[in-house]
């Protein structure tokens, strides 16, 4: 049992078999024919209800609609949103035919062509591997290359999603008590080129992540500057003002990265001095080729797109 209600004298109980209800005429339990079944992922401890105008019409929520029972009873009729959770959009990525629309904090939506679904922004205690911890604040969102979505929760997780299996399956990252939140906290990100080449000819960090950091409370947490993990998902490292030692990043609130064809990265800074488009090939640090693009030194960048 996943859910209890208590409906104009009907108890109505959300069960991973279906629903089952209890009337006052009855001593026992009946389970409604083809109820959608619940589960213990936040949105899927399906929410019954009865029909207040005496039909004896049974109703159901979860993340994927509002679910029907007919009235000859059968198959119950599912009647999914019209449209993503919220409209104050922070990002949206494409995978193939399906879209993601990350809200600021009313969740995220997945358009795959014919309706949308919702990870609303609901909590989720414990281990939580088939949802978010809580899909609020997202700023930075990308597809990698085997697919996966990694989504930035400022404060919660950096997600990574496998929404190609039912139920998807979530890797919670920087969750650990001794973890940095810091690494949660990106607003950019991007996916290294496959284009650089070593003198051998195989590409360098074909598939790598890289985020630009911010802050969720500026003046007080310390932005990261920019964050790297490979293709496999492994962190590899932050590179902020002088640190590590060699490090050329020059601001640690960093909006904007992008990877052109050629394997440079490009990184722009918030603010209006010592800010502007700073690009590098493979690290940003000493022993690399690092320039600073003349003449935006006080540009304020929101986004950057490597484009051709």
């Amino acid at each position: 049992v996943f859910n209890l209600e208590d409906d104009h004298g009907t108890v109505l109980a959300s069960t991973s078999s279906g629903i089952w209800r209890h009337r006052a005429d009855s001593p026992l339990f009946t389970q409604i024919v083809a109820s959608p079944v619940a589960g213990s992922t936040p949105g899927d401890d399906t929410e019954a209800a009865v029909d207040p105008t005496g039909s004896a019409k049974h109703y159901a929520a979860s993340s994927a609609g509002l679910w029907e029972e007919p009235s000859g009873g059968g198959a119950w009729v599912l009647h999914t949103p019209p449209g993503p959770p919220g409209n104050t959009y922070a990002n949206i990525v494409i995978d193939g035919p399906r879209v993601y629309a990350a809200t600021r904090n009313e969740g995220i939506g997945r358009w795959d062509g014919s309706r949308w679904f919702g990870w609303l922004p609901n909590f989720c205690p414990g281990a939580c591997p088939n949802s978010f911890r809580i899909a609020n604040e997202v700023f930075a969102m990308m597809v990698d290359q085997q697919g996966d979505k990694w989504v930035s929760c400022w404060g919660s997780a950096m997600e990574r999603l496998d929404d190609s299996v039912e139920p998807p399956v979530f890797e919670h990252k920087w969750i650990g008590p001794s973890d940095d939140y810091r690494h949660t906290l990106a607003f950019g990100a991007t996916l290294d080129s496959t284009g650089a080449k070593d003198v051998n000819g195989a590409p360098l960090d074909a598939g790598g992540h890289w985020f630009g950091m911010d802050t969720n409370d500026l003046g007080v947490v310390v932005p990261l500057g920019l964050d790297y993990s490979d293709s496999t998902g492994a962190h590899v490292g932050s590179w902020g003002p002088g640190s590590p030692v060699g490090s050329l990043v020059r601001n640690g609130k960093i909006r904007a990265v992008t990877v052109d064809k050629a394997g440079r990265v490009w990184v722009g800074y918030a603010g209006a001095a010592n800010s502007g488009v700073d690009h590098f090939v493979r690290r940003p640090e000493q022993g690399y080729d690092f320039k600073t693009v003349a003449n935006t030194t006080s540009f304020d960048v929101w986004a950057i797109v490597a484009h051709g």
